[in-house]
């Protein structure tokens, strides 16, 4: 049975004798004694129900995280821009960007949202308590980064390579911690990481993947 807290003062009331009833003083002076439990009750249902992972907020949230081992902050997770050229990462041209000074970092601490948080923390319990299995892999890539598609393919003497069928962006906060959240693998496997469109994958005849042709496919690529 789900409780849900209420009025204190209603639910004493409510259990006085009938004769009672329509006595304004008895009433006024039952009910006095009432409103702090009234809101020890609100707080007790919300410890109740609002510190577990779908439900916590702010704080809260943070202290599953300290629990599990994760931060909501993810170094160098937003890059800067600066003017540079063509072939050099993370730069813009003229009149859009400054030019980076000597020793400037290239990228702040990115700090994720609720939502973000939480869907990284359940991936983080997943993990802390999985053992490196393909299909944990493959459901973690599939939680964080939101690809439809992940093939893991054995490639050797302790190597393996992940592709996620979604193409992340440089400038996803994410994007250089992809590794990381795929852990724990086995000690001394090696994880080469690749990313791919989800259901256009360039390539040629007997390649896996269903792969489709010149002006049809995207190019997978490494990270």
């Amino acid at each position: 049975m789900e409780f849900t807290p209420g009025d204190a003062g209603d639910a004493a009331w409510s259990r006085w004798l009938a004769q009672h009833e329509g006595q304004a003083d008895t009433e006024a002076f039952v009910r006095s004694f009432y409103p702090p439990l009234t809101r020890l009750e609100s707080a007790l249902h919300d410890l109740l129900t609002r510190r577990w992972l779908d439900t916590a907020t702010g704080h809260a949230l943070d202290g599953i995280g300290s629990i599990v081992g994760l931060t909501r902050e993810i170094p160098d997770g937003t890059p800067l821009p600066f003017f540079g050229f063509e072939g050099q990462p993370l730069t813009t041209g003229f009149s859009q960007a400054r030019f980076r000074q000597r020793g400037e970092p290239y990228a702040v601490t990115y700090v994720m949202t609720d939502a973000e948080y939480r869907r990284m923390l359940r991936v983080k319990i997943a993990l802390n308590n999985g053992r490196g299995t393909v299909e944990e892999i493959v459901a973690a890539c599939r939680e964080v980064f939101g690809a439809p598609r992940v093939i893991v393919q054995d490639w050797g003497n302790a190597t393996a390579r992940v592709y996620l069928g979604r193409l992340i962006s440089n400038l996803d906060p994410l994007h250089s911690h992809i590794a990381s959240m795929i852990q724990p693998r086995a000690a001394g496997v090696r994880f080469w990481i690749g990313q791919m469109h989800d259901s256009r994958v360039f390539g040629f005849a007997g390649q896996p993947f269903g792969p489709r042709g010149f002006g049809a496919g995207v190019l997978s690529r490494a990270l």
